[in-house]
């Protein structure tokens, strides 16, 4: 499968979904490239036993990553609003770069 990210808007709106990496490893890696690469501050933590999330803040914007067995990895802000969007949508881009570029996953 194609590791890549798709964007899509729910009630709670943007989430950016990576496709190809939806299992509880990938969100380690992804959790460990904001924390450690981005520096992004961990706000809360929740390991639960069917799904978990981390809250984080970059910047002055607050962030979710979840893992849900339905959905795996994603992204959302904490108060949605527009202006915000395109920073979540290039954070998405920029791990997955990094991702790649170290060899955790492959395209």
């Amino acid at each position: 499968m194609k590791n890549d990210i798709i964007e899509y808007y729910s009630e709670k709106g943007l989430e950016i979904e990576f496709n190809g990496l939806e299992g509880w490893g990938d969100f380690e890696l992804i959790f460990q490239v904001l924390r450690d690469d981005f520096q992004c501050k961990v706000i809360k933590r929740f390991d639960g036993p069917y799904s978990k999330y981390c809250e984080f803040i970059k910047d002055g914007i607050g962030f979710r990553l979840l893992n849900h067995p339905d959905i795996g990895n994603s992204l959302c802000l904490i108060n949605q609003n527009e202006k915000d969007n395109e920073y979540l949508k290039q954070l998405a881009q920029n791990v997955l770069k990094i991702l790649k570029n170290r060899g955790d996953i492959k395209n």
